[in-house]
């Protein structure tokens, strides 16, 4: 799968899908977030589904009419790896290890990653 840019709507319903467990309606997701107009989230969904970062769930009803319920192809971890996939690696690390908000945890955190990284090649 290539990377996909997304907008800030588009993320914005992303998000309100990985929050969720089971599919959700475009009517589903403005009634979670009415900041959201719900033809912009209809029109969002169309998008997500053509960059495949959506699909289909199922047919369910919505009051008594049928309508189609949505859920994320990968998960918001995977999705944002994708995103960074083209950075040189050793020069983000570099970035990272240079704030100096990390603490002495989250660097053994990285050292432990790193080291079954290794076990496992």
């Amino acid at each position: 799968m290539k990377k996909n840019l997304v907008s800030n709507k588009e993320f914005e319903v992303l998000s309100i899908l990985w929050e969720n467990e089971t599919g959700l309606t475009a009517k589903q997701i403005h009634e979670i977030n009415p900041d959201l107009v719900l033809s912009t989230v209809q029109s969002v969904l169309k998008k997500l589904v053509k960059k495949d970062l959506l699909k289909v769930d199922e047919i369910v009803y919505s009051g008594t009419v049928l309508t189609r319920s949505y859920i994320p192809t990968l998960n918001k971890e995977n999705f944002i790896l994708k995103q960074f996939e083209e950075l040189d690696m050793p020069e983000l690390l570099t970035q990272f290890l240079g704030n100096s908000n990390n603490t002495s945890k989250t660097l053994e955190e990285i050292e432990n990653v790193i080291a079954a990284k290794r076990r496992g090649m």
